[in-house]
C-alpha cells in the first residue's frame, strides 16, 4: 500500500509501498483512510522522541479519519462501512499516513455526517487533549474540596419532627423556619425525613392534614452521612440519588442537615466554574 513516513528516525519524510496490514484480530478493525491529520507531533514521531508503538520503516501519522472496511472477532457496535474518527495510538502496525489502518475498535469514534473527513482527522487529539487537561484539572479541584468536611458546611439546627405530629403541625414548622424538609426523629434516633415534596404528595391524595402523620409520609430510613466524610462526598451521593437533603449523624442521631446548595458552595473555584 502507498503511504507517507520515514525509513529512518530522523529521516525525511517521502513516499513509502508498505506491505498491506494483516487481517484485524480480535477487538480490531482495518479503516480505509480519508484524511489524515498533520501536527507538530508528528514530527516528535518522526525524531524517535515519541514511542507509538511502531519502528522505521513506518507510515507517520496519529489521527485519521475513514470508512470500517473489515472488523475482527468480538468487535460490537461497529459494521463495515461505518464512517469513523481515531486516534489509534499505540499504533498496531503503520501510522494514519496510509491507504490502510489497523486500529483497535476502542479507539473509534463515529464520524458525524455533517463534518468533512480533514476536520474528523483533525479532531482526535486537541479532544483527547483537552479532555486530560479537563481531567487533571478536575482530580487537582476535587483534592480541594475533599478536604473540606461536611461538618464544615451543614446546618448544626436541623429541624426535627416527632413521628406522630401531623402534617399540618409538619408544614407550619417548615413555614416557620424556612426549610424544604424535616427530619423525623423517635427518641432521639433518626427514622425518616419529610420533605415539601411529600407534603405536596399528600396534598394532592386530599388526605386531612390535622389527622394524617409524619410517619405515614416520610421516607424511612433515609440515607446518611457522618459529618466527617467529605463535601464532594456528599455532592456525590445526592447526585446519585437525587437528593437536595442530606441528615448528617452521628450513629443513629441527627445532627444536622446537609443541602445541595451547601456543598456547591464549597466547591473550589476551578470545580465549579
Amino acid at each position: 500500500m502507498k503511504a507517507a513516513g520515514i525509513e529512518a528516525f530522523e529521516g525525511d519524510v517521502r513516499e513509502l509501498s508498505l506491505p498491506d496490514p494483516r487481517p484485524p484480530g480480535p477487538g480490531e478493525t482495518l479503516i480505509s483512510v480519508r484524511a489524515a491529520a498533520a501536527a507538530p507531533w508528528d514530527d516528535l514521531v518522526r525524531l524517535g522522541s515519541w514511542d507509538v508503538g511502531s519502528r522505521p520503516p513506518m507510515a507517520l501519522g496519529v489521527a485519521a479519519s475513514g470508512t470500517v472496511a473489515a472488523l475482527g472477532a468480538a468487535v460490537d457496535g461497529w459494521s463495515v462501512g461505518d464512517e469513523v474518527m481515531t486516534h489509534p495510538v499505540p499504533l498496531l502496525e503503520q501510522g494514519c499516513w496510509s491507504e490502510l489502518l489497523l486500529a483497535r475498535a476502542d479507539v473509534l469514534a463515529a464520524k458525524p455526517s455533517a463534518v468533512s473527513w480533514e476536520d474528523a482527522a483533525a479532531f482526535p487529539v486537541p479532544a483527547l487533549t483537552a479532555d486530560q487537561a479537563l481531567e487533571a484539572a478536575m482530580e487537582e479541584s476535587l483534592v480541594e474540596w475533599s478536604s473540606t468536611t461536611v461538618g464544615e458546611v451543614m446546618s448544626t439546627d436541623p429541624t426535627i419532627v416527632a413521628p406522630e405530629d401531623t402534617l399540618g403541625e409538619v408544614a407550619d414548622l417548615m413555614r416557620d423556619r424556612d426549610v424544604g424538609s424535616v427530619l423525623v426523629a423517635d427518641g432521639g434516633r433518626l427514622i425518616g425525613i419529610l420533605t415539601s415534596r411529600d407534603l405536596l404528595r399528600a396534598l394532592a391524595g386530599r388526605i386531612h392534614s390535622s389527622e394524617a402523620r409524619a410517619r405515614e409520609w416520610m421516607t424511612a430510613e433515609p440515607i446518611a452521612i457522618s459529618a466527617d466524610a467529605s463535601a464532594g462526598t456528599a455532592a456525590a451521593l445526592m447526585a446519585e440519588h437525587g437528593f437536595h437533603h442530606l441528615p448528617v449523624v452521628e450513629g443513629d442521631r441527627a445532627v444536622g442537615m446537609v443541602e445541595m446548595r451547601d456543598v456547591v458552595r464549597a466547591q473550589p473555584p476551578t470545580a465549579a466554574s
